[in-house]
């Protein structure tokens, strides 16, 4: 195996963990918090995630495109190629959809807290979809790198 896999993998993988894990434990957790506790946890953790999150995604896409290359040829390229479709699809619909409804979440103030528990609301919905968008690309990937 190629270190560039193992850095690949790493930080791929590391990253849709981290996704399904704001989706199967911290988002549910977060929706059994009183209500001015989540008032003053969303912002925090919506601009954190805010942050962090274009860069992992940035450094995946590359990542997958630069295996991609590195296989060019190889038979596997489709795997891969379909890979960086569909990680490339998951950042436009980031971009799109969860983007501005994270941006209102990290925005929020203790006035407007029937608005941000719809939009929270609405975000947990939509970033399941790219959960599925991401555990797909990881296995495109994947197999494209076995």
């Amino acid at each position: 195996m190629h270190l560039l896999d193992i850095f690949i993998i790493l930080c791929t993988v590391s990253m849709v963990g981290t996704e399904f894990t704001v989706s199967v434990i911290l988002n549910p957790a977060l929706d059994r918090l009183d209500q001015p506790t989540w008032l003053k946890t969303m912002p925090v953790l919506a601009q954190a995630f805010g942050r962090a999150m274009p860069f992992w995604y940035g450094l995946g896409l590359l990542l997958i495109g630069a295996e991609t290359y590195r296989h060019w040829g190889t038979g596997t390229q489709e795997w891969l190629g379909i890979a960086v479709l569909l990680w490339a699809a998951s950042i436009v619909y980031s971009v799109t959809m969860l983007v501005p409804i994270n941006k209102r979440i990290a925005d929020m103030s203790a006035g407007s807290a029937s608005a941000t528990n719809e939009d929270h609301e609405r975000w947990d919905a939509l970033h399941r979809w790219r959960v599925v968008l991401l555990l797909a690309a990881i296995a495109f990937l994947l197999t494209g790198i076995a």
